[in-house]
């Protein structure tokens, strides 16, 4: 009688025996591993790339540095100048005014446009001079191929549903691979070291997929829960209204901006009489982007950021009437509901922003973990596979033996 193969550390049939739902959690796990990990890890790499996405931009696009030692130029002087070289064009968003040393990203469209179009497009104006530095659609780069195939795998909404999929994975991940890394109380600590010396190439890599799943199981739920409140912000807001006992009315302008109130008859008041006094809502804030009026009912959308080298996700919005500089809204998420701000917070943890540069490196790492599990998962497949090949392989010779004696 031949002797079973004897199971991976951590896995002896003992203790599966004990937990039966353990073998079907790793089953799961593995199939949904080996059949959407790549997924997962392209979202993880792609992630790593994007938290120092600003900087890699400005070494890597054309376009982008301007002329050192110069001013901003006033916006209406910028967006006038803009208009003499490209009158075909109108501006419909300003934003990175916040990055210093950098060109600003003017989000235009065709004058003439009578439908949205297909892929954004940008100008690259250097704020100093108002000159055009280059014009690129949001994944004509590079950088901006790696950010769309990330937000969205380059197909717009139904990329970013799928994305909300794929952030549902990472949660499940999570969920099983700490179940399946507890052994039992008097196994656990083995669980959180990686064997590299005198250590049998099953051993180190089921130690390497062990300990930074463990490691990284916290990381991967955020990216899932965050992936998820990308693609679909409503149910997370609602839900943590009615735990706080209100309803979203309470952030209405932050997420349905009021429209210009004064009569069509009236000219715009100056651009900068209008940007003057968005400023003196929040004088102590950072301007970060502009959202310029197209209809006649638009107002102005002025976003402010607070946050320093600590992200807490905290950001205001001042909206101003386009006619009559009246200021229509003025709110900071500061004064939200303490369970809303809870939710707006898993932006900066997903961006890996929360704790400035500290995390932002730690994000970089941990996005690579998807891939370094990916690999190992499949190595620890594939060496299992033939380990039973070979068992069976020896349990199958002497039976045949046996007959053949017979």
């Amino acid at each position: 009688m031949t002797n079973p193969p004897k199971a991976l550390p951590g896995t002896t049939s003992g203790y599966r025996a004990k937990l039966p739902i353990r073998r079907w959690v790793r089953i799961a796990h593995l199939w949904a591993g080996i059949g959407l990990g790549l997924w997962l890890a392209m979202l993880g790499i792609t992630g790593s790339a994007l938290v120092y996405q600003h900087s890699l931009r400005q070494v890597l696009e054309h376009g982008r540095e301007i002329k050192p030692g110069l001013p901003p130029l006033p916006i209406d002087q910028l967006l006038a100048r803009v208009h003499q070289q490209r009158s075909d064009l109108a501006v419909v968003d300003i934003d990175g005014l916040e990055y210093k040393n950098s060109a600003l990203e003017l989000l235009i469209r065709p004058v003439t446009a009578t439908a949205p179009e297909k892929r954004s497009r940008y100008l690259l104006v250097d704020p100093g001079t108002g000159k055009i530095g280059a014009m690129q659609s949001s994944s004509g780069t590079f950088m901006g191929f790696v950010a769309q195939l990330h937000y969205n795998l380059l197909s717009g909404e139904t990329g970013l549903a799928l994305n909300a999929f794929a952030g549902g994975l990472a949660i499940f991940f999570a969920i099983t691979g700490i179940t399946l890394w507890w052994r039992g109380k008097a196994k656990w600590k083995n669980g959180l070291r990686i064997k590299i010396r005198r250590a049998s190439t099953r051993v180190r890599n089921y130690s390497i997929h062990s300990a930074i799943g463990f490691y990284s199981s916290l990381f991967l739920a955020i990216a899932g829960l965050s992936g998820i409140y990308f693609a679909a912000p409503q149910p997370y807001l609602e839900a943590a209204a009615r735990l706080n006992g209100t309803t979203l009315a309470v952030m209405k302008d932050f997420l349905d901006p009021p429209l210009s109130t004064s009569p069509l008859t009236m000219p715009d008041a100056p651009v900068n009489q209008i940007v003057a006094f968005a400023h003196a809502q929040y004088p102590g804030q950072v301007l970060s982007e502009i959202e310029i009026p197209q209809r006649p009912m638009d107002a102005w959308q002025f976003h402010f950021f607070s946050h320093g080298a600590i992200d807490l996700g905290n950001a205001e919005l001042v909206v101003m009437d386009r006619r009559s500089a009246k200021v229509l809204a003025a709110h900071q998420t500061a004064d939200l509901p303490i369970a809303i701000r809870a939710v707006i917070l898993l932006r900066p943890l997903h961006y890996g922003t929360i704790g400035g540069h500290i995390t932002r490196i730690l994000w970089i790492f941990l996005g690579l973990t998807p891939a370094v599990l990916l690999i190992t998962g499949f190595v620890i497949w594939r060496k299992r596979v033939n380990a039973d090949a070979i068992a069976a392989q020896k349990t199958i010779v002497p039976a045949k033996l046996m007959q053949d004696k017979a």
